[in-house]
């Protein structure tokens, strides 16, 4: 008989430069950075996450507890690394206020 032994699960970090508006998410020793932009959403706030060479943007909202993204990740799992980083750094207060309705 053959045992299955797990993987470890990668350790999950997360940078932000607030003047230059980038992420890096990082899990293991790969990491990805993301430049970071705020969106007009009525209902809450909305962020757009994009890699620099443009192969991957995503799209996250944030409405109450409630959070959602448009990655594959987040549409099998129902959560995924782009979600949890905007959390983090909305309760950390990194991301500021909501800006003001026009």
């Amino acid at each position: 008989m053959t045992a299955t032994v797990a993987k470890p699960a990668a350790v999950r970090t997360l940078r932000y430069d607030a003047d230059e508006r980038m992420l890096v998410l990082t899990a293991g020793d790969v990491g990805t950075a993301f430049a970071l932009f705020e969106m007009p959403c009525p209902a809450g706030r909305m962020f757009r996450l994009g890699r620099a060479d443009l192969s991957e943007k995503y799209t996250v909202a944030v409405v109450g507890a409630e959070s959602a993204c448009n990655c594959k990740s987040a549409l099998y799992r129902k959560t995924c690394r782009h979600q949890d980083a905007i959390r983090v750094l909305l309760s950390r207060g990194l991301l500021g206020n909501a800006p003001a309705a026009a």
